[in-house]
């Protein structure tokens, strides 16, 4: 009669659902403050605890490991750049507007720009 819902890491939300909502919001607005040190960390919880919450993740996150590479000029940024790439891929990659395709191009202009 009542069905249980267990919130897992694959679940939309994540294990917890009100601190990736809040975390999510937090490092948001660092994002459009192009803030991305302090961003960074609660960006990273969402992008490991709850990675199907919403597709801008993937967005802020490119933006925050460019601004990070530029700003360090450190090759890890690069590889989680990489790594952003080929999880939206795996979470997002059928959207009708950004396809697996687009996001790889995406990908492969950003490997050509900073992997040199």
């Amino acid at each position: 009669m009542f069905g249980a819902n267990a919130q897992t890491k694959e679940s939309k939300y994540g294990v917890d659902s009100v601190k990736t909502i809040m975390t999510a919001s937090l490092y948001g607005e660092m994002v459009k403050q192009k803030n991305y040190k302090e961003a960074l960390p609660s960006w990273r919880y969402i992008f490991n605890n709850a990675p199907k919450f919403q597709r801008s993740t993937y967005i802020n996150g490119v933006k925050i490991m460019r601004g990070m590479y530029y700003a360090t000029k450190d090759k890890k940024y690069v590889d989680t750049l990489m790594m952003v790439y080929d999880q939206r891929i795996k979470y997002f990659g059928t959207s009708r507007k950004y396809p697996t395709g687009w996001i790889l191009g995406r990908k492969g202009g950003d490997l050509f720009a900073f992997g040199k």
